[in-house]
């Protein structure tokens, strides 16, 4: 995201068996009652060629059950019992899958993530093996590691009435599985789904929502989402498996999308609206190490922004003396490469590095709900504007995990970034840099954006043909799911100096998913404190509700109200309405 405050400032089918047996009712043969036939014996009038067919057919019944059941189909989440045998309640058991191939080879889907393990099975017992998987971050309710914890706990197993019941380890609890309307598939296409979706939900690093990484894994998961408008969903498929086959193929992921925005004040001395779109191409190429833990890709971004009238959304804000960005990333640049550099990653993405033209906004204070196409609009609850962070420009960041828990970012890049120019000369020649560091706590690598705390301090150097002096500042953000749905977050930050907006911002609120359909409300209120002395300060808050129409267009209401405008004193209260529409590719 650009927001730039120095400048103004996301196999398998059941066996069929054609056997006709009689079951009398005593079963008299020990195998018989091995294999799990509670009714059987054979028919003892039935002439010697009948009777030794039978036989034969009950030692291969004896051989392949109850395996046979087993392997092949693709078995679909029922139900998850616990411990204490009560039932555990999880949103869309579709999206938890299991099929066991031949070859002792376990395919599983656990909501966004795609797994592959081993599976070893005698008579009725069983045990499983994950051993890889992607390591998407799932959406909020998801259940997603959990699954795929206790799958691994399987004891044994049994097949009643056409289902699969497994058994965990210690009484842990148990898992239930029907048929899976899915059963269509051949093993090759689920090795296909589980290659070209890996690709997609590769975990980028250290990017936050708003990279391209992370953009492009949340696009692919609302694939799964329900929607408004399904006919329109099924138009698009085509388009989405040539995505996927190009992914698989040669390792390419892409995006494409159009944003728009339009927004109106309630009252301004100046202009009282805007609006302006953005055209974005963007995508990311593994060219080395490809289906391994350390693969090296390109990334690039290409976007178009423009506005339509007088002035661009994100300046309307300046136009009431509101000091922010009420429409962030929406100004009117025109082409520009806002992403282009070489990303490489160690240990599935646990320590990776970037370099080349980048946007520090993807790893500065970073948190679940700072993309502004598909989050918050203000400035205030994206990116603290009491960091001076700068445009896109030429620099490089490292992030690695020191621990399950605990991880460290840091990087630096041009101080004088411009997305329109190469920038070789203002970082070579002028040397003027923006730098920062973060310390952060989260609960699991794959959840560190939605369970998150952490720590970063940064600091810019003099910048003279722009004659701000240099500053530093240091801002604290905590945000974490309850229950999986609620997401509160607390921000605030300082600094020191003129490089910033804000000498100290405080941002309270939460973000509320609807993992079925993808929706997202979010509210937000943010007290600021302008670096400039005598500038009153300035109280914003921001609510907007995100409506997916389909798996590939959403609209999202918004409503900013600002208290006391910094560069307004005449105005008390200033509202600003706006509408935001995303469409992707």
């Amino acid at each position: 995201m650009i927001i730039g405050q120095q400048g103004l400032k996301s196999q398998a089918q059941e066996l069929n068996k054609n056997i006709n047996i009689s079951k009398p009712e005593k079963f008299t043969k020990p195998q018989a009652k091995k294999s799990g036939w509670s009714k059987f014996q054979p028919v003892k009038n039935f002439p010697n060629n009948q009777n030794n067919n039978l036989i034969v057919q009950e030692n291969l019944i004896n051989q392949i059950e109850p395996k046979s059941k087993l392997i092949g189909e693709i078995w679909q989440l029922q139900e998850i019992y616990d411990d204490q045998n009560e039932l555990i309640n999880i949103d869309n058991q579709t999206n938890y899958t299991i099929q066991f191939l031949p070859n002792e080879v376990i395919n599983i889907k656990a909501d966004c993530n795609q797994a592959k393990g081993t599976y070893t099975q005698a008579d009725n017992s069983l045990s499983i093996i994950v051993n890889l998987t992607t390591m998407a971050i799932c959406p909020p309710e998801s259940y997603s590691e959990e699954f795929l914890r206790q799958i691994q706990l399987a004891k044994s197993f049994s097949i009643q009435e056409n289902k699969l019941h497994i058994d965990l380890e210690n009484s842990q609890g148990k898992l239930i599985f029907i048929t899976s309307q899915e059963n269509s598939q051949s093993p090759e296409n689920q090795q296909k789904n589980f290659e070209s979706l890996s690709n997609y939900q590769n975990a980028s690093g250290l990017g936050g929502p708003s990279s391209v990484n992370n953009e492009l894994k949340e696009d692919t998961q609302q694939q799964k989402k329900e929607s408004l408008l399904p006919g329109i969903d099924a138009v698009f498929q085509p388009w989405f498996e040539f995505k996927e086959n190009l992914a698989e193929d040669i390792g390419l992921t892409f995006g494409i999308d159009y944003n728009f925005l339009y927004q109106k004040l309630s009252d301004s001395p100046g202009f009282d609206e805007a609006s302006g779109g953005i055209f974005r191409f963007f995508g990311n190429w593994t060219l080395l190490g490809r289906n391994t833990n350390a693969p090296g890709s390109f990334v690039f971004k290409v976007e178009n922004r423009h506005r339509f009238g007088k002035i661009a959304p994100q300046n309307l804000g300046f136009q009431t003396g509101y000091l922010g960005l009420t429409g962030t990333q929406f100004s009117d640049f025109g082409w520009g490469v806002t992403n282009l550099y070489w990303q490489q990653k160690f240990n599935d993405g646990k320590i990776s590095f970037v370099i080349g033209t980048v946007d520090p906004t993807d790893y500065v204070d970073i948190y679940g709900l700072t993309n502004p196409l598909t989050h918050f609009q203000n400035l205030a609850f994206l990116t603290d504007p009491s960091i001076a962070v700068p445009n896109q420009g030429l620099g490089m960041a490292v992030g690695a995990m020191l621990s399950d828990n605990f991880y460290l970012i840091t990087g630096f890049s041009d101080a004088n970034g411009d997305p329109t120019k190469a920038g070789f000369d203002t970082f070579f020649d002028d040397a003027e840099y923006f730098k920062h560091i973060e310390l952060g706590w989260t609960s699991s690598f794959e959840r560190r954006y939605f369970d998150n705390i952490h720590i970063t301090a940064w600091h810019v150097d003099e910048r003279e043909k722009a004659q701000v002096p240099d500053s530093w500042g240091i801002a604290f953000s905590a945000s974490w799911f309850i229950n999986d749905r609620w997401m509160p977050f607390l921000r605030m930050g300082y600094s020191d100096g003129e490089a910033a907006l804000n000498e100290r911002n405080i941002s309270i609120g939460f973000g509320r998913y609807f993992n079925r359909n993808g929706n997202l409300l979010g509210l937000g209120l943010s007290l600021g404190k302008p670096v400039t002395e005598g500038l009153d300060d300035q109280v914003t808050t921001e609510v907007f509700y995100r409506i997916q129409m389909t798996q590939n267009w959403a609209i999202t209401p918004d409503i900013q109200v600002i208290f006391d405008p910094a560069l307004n004193l005449e105005e008390d209260v200033i509202a600003v309405f706006g509408i935001r529409s995303r469409l992707n590719f």
